[in-house]
């Protein structure tokens, strides 16, 4: 299982509806089984200016290559483009930092 991490910094925190739609919608592509997204509602003030976050389950680093070039996604990153300021992106694959791992 390949856990796939994205925060975003978004240009205007009233496109996080916008974001979250066109995020939502890669859910339909081949290989995702779980997909989260949202607003960053963390309390803890250590998440510095990173407004909202996704979370991709896929099966493996083929499923995540075939998701990333996916028509969809490419169409997506174009929005995303035009809604942040910045992103960050994180692929971790299940087993890595798990006790016995």
């Amino acid at each position: 299982m390949i856990h796939h991490i994205v925060l975003y910094k978004l240009r205007d925190v009233a496109d996080a509806p916008e974001l979250s739609q066109t995020l939502t919608s890669l859910a339909r592509i081949a290989g995702v089984h779980a997909l989260q997204c949202g607003k960053n509602t963390s309390p803890l003030g250590l998440s510095g200016s990173w407004d909202f976050a996704l979370h991709v389950q896929l099966a493996d680093a083929t499923a995540l290559e075939q998701y990333m070039a996916d028509p969809r996604h490419l169409s997506a990153a174009s929005t995303v483009e035009r809604l942040t300021k910045d992103l960050i992106v994180v692929d971790i694959a299940a087993g890595q930092g798990e006790k016995g791992a």
